[in-house]
């Protein structure tokens, strides 16, 4: 797994020299989609690079949660594109009103117990909430969708084919962001002495290897998905081929719950290679 990190690294860095490529967006009122998009791509992207040239190599749990991030964006955005196509931009649009409405209205509530000298800004700053909520939900309506808002990230993910992504990403890092009794007691480490120690750190070369690796994997199958929307050069196409490739060449796949934690005896690399290469062989037959 540390090659797999090391020539990662080598990729992510030669890309992210591309960034200034693709932070630019120019000004219109027709390409919100667009523009969400290529904020995912460069979130990412910042993220992995941050991830792989990070000076110390403690406190890996950290990205984790980013991951979930990543997927979630991942899933959203291509259950938009698929179901909403050309009207993508106006339910945008209509999303980020809508965001910022919901978001004014907890900030009113929030500072009048808190903080009641401090002057905000309140829904009552926004006009014509309701035209825009009213919006929403008939173009939610043309899609077959009931309510006010977008299905839940497992529904999206079922009705375009991604519900491994959701399954195994998006569940699995979720754990790290909600309460979780098995995460918060990973965090325990028992010395043969007697005793434990409690760190996020005792656990850091599974979130390293766990969060370089499926950050990879969502990162490409988001540059593999709206490749046309980011515009990726011919160049940056291959080193994401590349990363596509070191990815489905590697033996080793972080699991969400492993062997080592179990107390049970992992098997030896040789027995995981040969069961690769027989099952290569049977697709071929």
């Amino acid at each position: 797994m540390k090659n797999f990190q090391l020539r990662l690294k080598t990729l992510v860095v030669q890309l992210h020299k591309s960034a200034d490529s693709y932070n630019r967006l120019e000004t219109s009122t027709k390409k919100e989609f667009k523009l969400i998009v290529k904020s995912s791509f460069i979130k990412q992207l910042e993220t992995l690079n941050a991830l792989v040239t990070e000076s110390t190599e403690k406190s890996k749990f950290l990205f984790i949660p980013l991951l979930r991030g990543s997927c979630e964006d991942l899933i959203a955005l291509n259950y938009i594109k698929q179901i909403f196509g050309r009207k993508s931009n106006r339910l945008v649009k209509l999303q980020i009103t809508l965001g910022v409405n919901k978001s004014l209205t907890n900030q009113k509530v929030f500072f009048a117990k808190y903080r009641q000298n401090q002057r905000v800004l309140t829904e009552d700053d926004i006009l014509e909430i309701d035209r825009v909520k009213n919006e929403f939900k008939l173009l939610l309506q043309s899609k077959g969708i009931n309510g006010n808002k977008l299905p839940s990230t497992e529904v999206m993910s079922k009705q375009i084919g991604m519900d491994d992504y959701y399954e195994f990403v998006f569940r699995g890092t979720s754990d790290f962001v909600h309460f979780n009794n098995g995460i918060l007691a990973r965090m325990a480490w028992s010395y043969k002495s007697g005793g434990m120690h409690l760190s996020t750190n005792n656990f850091n070369d599974y979130y390293s290897q766990f969060s370089y690796f499926y950050s990879a994997f969502v990162f490409v199958k988001f540059c593999e998905l709206f490749k046309k929307e980011i515009e990726l050069t011919k160049s940056d196409l291959v080193i994401i081929s590349k990363m596509n490739n070191l990815i489905l060449t590697e033996h080793f796949w972080p699991e969400l719950v492993t062997f080592e934690e179990m107390n049970i005896r992992r098997p030896q690399q040789i027995t995981r290679i040969l069961s690769e290469s027989f099952s290569r062989l049977s697709r071929v037959e």
